[in-house]
């Protein structure tokens, strides 16, 4: 039943992140062509303040997402419902404040933009904006019922049905009114349409949530949630940081024409990295029912397995990004849109070693293990942050990332993993450090090997693209199974995929 879930919940989120991604890539051409690049940095800043303003929500979703994992697998309705009532009462004023705290920034927008644009309307940008940010603390708890009980592909039709809508009507705005305060209504009124439209799915597939629950949650759920809460608030603050401070720190020690340039590098990366986390976050459920009723010698299997795959899969994707970044941008939208080769390569070595920790990162989470690293986020934000402007000072954009790549390395790269050893699989933690550095090698060799090949491909045209599109796809597989397929985590990265592959040949 695990396999199943898992199978359904990664094949809606990867056909609906595809169609969303082609349109994605349409939306982002019409608005270079019809608005400006300009425009893109305000989007990409905006963004991450509202990010930086989601650290209002401190981290309650996921501790109370955690708590639902137990009962849903124990069919314990009444508990249920008490931890849904407290999830819909405490979004509720998280969505107020995060209002609240963002109409009072307004007044401060010129101290955040370096060289602030001739732009007109630039707080109304920015307020339609967070109008679409605050919506989407309504309604939206409901969606967590669904995903904590494996069924998160309810959410990816939901979810993909409403952006594909969104899109198709800000690329209509665009064409037609080129109006960009069209194009953010769009957006505020998506959110909020879906928001509703997955409530009541939820309450049909749980008709109990329409009835208040009589009494209230026993002490030692709540003394859970309380500590999960306090741990995820350090969390919250170094993802936000961590994550979101880039974009920040680039326009205000660069520029906003600098934002708008990485943003096209960034929206192609976020679409592979969006992809990986709705394939890790599809099967975060199933693990979470193995962490409750599995055997140790099980989950030690499922670990080793999971993260096989993760490490073939990020090699490829990674790959791709380092060959074909640069071209893709050149014929997409033109050379004087690119960014520097150490910039590309400097983003494609985070992205790396940034989507390696998902399959860590599943059993973390599907644990509840968030209280046992509460300090590292506080070490990742402090060193991400001075590391990225120490640097910027003498690699310049490039000098950002590698700040976050600093901080990634010297606390997340190692405390999760170490959690998850000890805690979990019950392992040596020298035995991941050895894996992870042989994949690294591996990798390296790999990346190398494919660009050298590439070299041969000299000019810009479409049909250069395509080969080297084929070298960046071909290699990657080739050399991964000539090197692994007689071991033992290959076979098992097989026993786990057969029942899919099995699924797949029936559903065929």
């Amino acid at each position: 039943m695990r396999t199943e879930n898992s199978l359904r919940n990664i094949s809606y989120s990867i056909i609906g992140q595809l169609i969303s991604n082609v349109l994605s890539f349409v939306n982002r051409t019409v608005f270079v062509y019809t608005i400006g690049i300009s425009y893109l940095g305000i989007t990409g800043l905006f963004s991450n303040i509202f990010a930086l303003l989601s650290l209002a929500e401190l981290g309650v979703g996921t501790a109370i997402s955690y708590s639902l994992y137990k009962p849903l697998a124990q069919k314990d309705v009444k508990k249920i419902s008490l931890l849904m009532q407290l999830y819909g009462k405490a979004y509720k004023w998280i969505g107020i404040s995060i209002g609240a705290i963002g109409i009072a920034l307004t007044p401060f927008l010129e101290y955040i933009i370096k060289d602030r644009p001739d732009i007109a309307h630039l707080e109304i940008y920015y307020l339609l904006m967070l109008s679409s940010t605050v919506v989407s603390y309504f309604y939206s708890y409901k969606r967590t019922i669904i995903l904590c009980d494996q069924k998160a592909y309810i959410d990816s039709k939901n979810r993909y049905s409403f952006a594909i809508m969104q899109t198709l009507l800000q690329i209509v705005v665009l064409i037609i009114f080129k109006s960009f305060i069209l194009y953010l209504a769009v957006a505020t009124f998506c959110t909020a349409l879906s928001n509703i439209f997955i409530s009541r799915k939820a309450d049909r597939e749980y008709p109990f949530l329409k009835e208040k629950a009589e009494g209230s949650i026993d002490d030692e759920t709540r003394a859970e949630i309380k500590k999960n809460v306090l741990a995820m608030m350090f969390h919250k603050v170094s993802g936000v940081i961590v994550y979101s401070s880039d974009n920040v720190i680039i326009s205000k020690f660069i520029g906003l024409s600098a934002v708008g340039l990485y943003s096209n590098y960034y929206m192609i990366i976020n679409i592979i990295t969006t992809l990986l986390g709705q394939m890790f976050n599809a099967i975060t459920a199933s693990v979470a029912n193995l962490n409750v009723l599995g055997s140790l010698e099980v989950k030690r299997d499922r670990f080793m397995s999971i993260y096989f795959v993760n490490f073939w899969i990020v090699t490829v994707c990674t790959t791709c990004l380092y060959i074909l970044l640069d071209p893709f941008i050149t014929l997409w939208i033109g050379e004087e849109f690119l960014l520097d080769k150490l910039t590309v390569a400097v983003l494609c070595f985070y992205f790396f070693h940034q989507s390696m920790r998902h399959t860590v990162g599943v059993f973390k989470n599907s644990a509840g293990l968030y209280w046992n690293d509460r300090y590292k986020p506080l070490f990742e934000s402090a060193i991400n942050l001075l590391a990225s402007i120490i640097l910027l000072k003498y690699f310049g954009i490039a000098g950002v990332f590698m700040g976050t790549i600093v901080s990634l390395m010297t606390t997340s790269f190692w405390v999760e993993p170490f959690i998850v050893y000890k805690h979990v699989l019950k392992l040596k933690f020298r035995n991941f450090l050895k894996m992870y550095l042989s994949y690294t090698v591996i990798f390296l060799g790999i990346i190398w090997g494919a660009s050298q090949i590439c070299q041969i491909f000299n000019n810009g045209t479409v049909l250069n693209f395509i080969g080297m599109l084929l070298v960046a796809l071909i290699l990657p597989n080739l050399c991964l199974f000539i090197l692994f397929f007689r071991t033992k985590r290959f076979k098992g990265a097989l026993l786990f995929a057969k029942p899919i592959l099995k699924k797949l040949h029936i559903a065929k």
